[in-house]
């Protein structure tokens, strides 16, 4: 997940404030293991992750110290009976693939001896799971096994397994009211036709806000053509510096704020919420976070120090990181219309009260570009690319 990693003092804060609840974690395409940024629960940390990979799963759960983590090899997916399938009527979950016309398929194709040489684990850091050793085909019926395991509540859903990914999130479209689940994180495809039962962002865009939740993060891999290739981002053969949207990772939470929350929000206990604060955090939205504690300052008050809670959160902003200013001065100063919340010089900000256009004065820097976790294959680089 290209956007978790924020990892700062506030997830910490709240995982020592949990008590009765664990954080519930459902892996779905885990190969490499579970990002390491949810360990920040420690002991509270309660997780199964999948992978058609058995040599990938057998490594894991060898390597794995927590015993409320677990790995299986599996296919995850929906049977033939079931009507997601039956609805999709045999046609494959992507249409109008440009993957076979990419210039990572054909650096592929051409490293395709010296792949066969990787070891299991090599196989999973560049992505080639199709010459790994795989488990059967059967597909796991993912709201079953939760069930059997004892997930009758789930905080977060992570998954990307290049296939039928659209098919498992809707097997969940129960289980994201029932197991109260907060949020999901869904490798989306933006190539597709109008097919609403294709794997595409726009239908799993629509399918989640169908269930209440809301888009917080989207992120983009750009792919360029094999007949004019762009540099690699890495140094193996992945996403391009250029070219056309291919995939991304699509973030959904619950919105505080919106109606259908307010509907579903007496269901949600305090550590549940606690945990909702945390994931925002987590992904890099502060503001969110805070506007949970807010929102449910009566309720979480018996668990944590809220404005506690809320310094900490200033302290992941930029302003707050470089102001040192506490919640109540940033909010005072932000009623105040101050020009920190400007760019450029102070002499250049309105003064209280006025409403006007603000220009930067220097063009915004270019994002940092967060690099898919499965692709980053650091014991590759000599064999894959050679520096001259």
């Amino acid at each position: 997940m290209e956007m978790l990693g924020h990892r700062g003092a506030f997830a910490a804060f709240i995982a020592k404030s949990l008590k009765d609840e664990d954080f519930v974690l459902v892996d779905v395409g885990c190969g490499g293991g579970i990002d390491g940024t949810w360990r920040v629960f420690g002991d509270h940390l309660a997780a199964v992750g999948f992978d058609p990979n058995i040599d990938e799963v057998e490594r894991l759960q060898r390597a794995e110290t927590s015993k409320k983590i677990n790995y299986k090899a599996a296919f995850v997916g929906v049977p033939a009976e079931n009507p997601i399938s039956i609805r999709r009527g045999g046609r494959l979950p992507n249409s109008r693939n440009p993957w076979n016309r990419f210039a990572v398929n054909r650096t592929m194709s051409i490293m395709a001896e010296q792949i066969k040489n990787f070891s299991p684990t090599e196989k999973v850091e560049i992505n080639a799971w199709p010459q790994a050793k795989l488990t059967e085909p059967d597909r796991l019926f993912l709201p079953d096994y939760l069930d059997q395991i004892g997930f009758g509540s789930v905080d977060f859903i992570k998954i990307d397994i290049d296939s039928d990914d659209y098919d498992v999130l809707q097997s969940l479209e129960e289980s994201l009211s029932n197991r109260r689940i907060l949020g999901l994180c869904a490798e989306v495809n933006f190539y597709g036709s109008d097919d609403p039962t294709e794997h595409t962002f726009h239908n799993t865009d629509r399918f989640m806000r169908k269930n209440g939740f809301d888009l917080f993060g989207l992120t983009t891999r750009s792919y360029s053509a094999a007949a004019l290739p762009h540099r690699y981002e890495l140094r193996m053969p992945a996403q391009s510096i250029a070219g056309r949207p291919y995939q991304g990772d699509a973030l959904y939470l619950r919105d505080v704020g919106s109606e259908e929350w307010s509907k579903s929000a007496p269901s949600f206990g305090p550590e549940k919420l606690l945990k909702l604060a945390a994931l925002f955090s987590l992904f890099g939205l502060p503001d969110c976070a805070a506007q949970v504690l807010v929102t449910y300052r009566i309720r979480l008050q018996p668990l944590i120090n809220v404005d506690a809670g809320l310094d900490l959160l200033v302290a992941e902003t930029d302003l707050g990181a470089s102001t040192g200013m506490s919640y109540k001065e940033l909010m005072a100063a932000f009623e105040a219309n101050r020009d920190i919340f400007y760019p450029g010089n102070s002499s250049n900000a309105p003064a209280a009260g006025m409403v006007q256009s603000v220009a930067p004065a220097h063009p915004p820097a270019p994002a940092m570009t967060r690099l898919h976790p499965r692709r980053i294959a650091r014991a590759l680089l000599s064999r894959i690319a050679p520096r001259n």
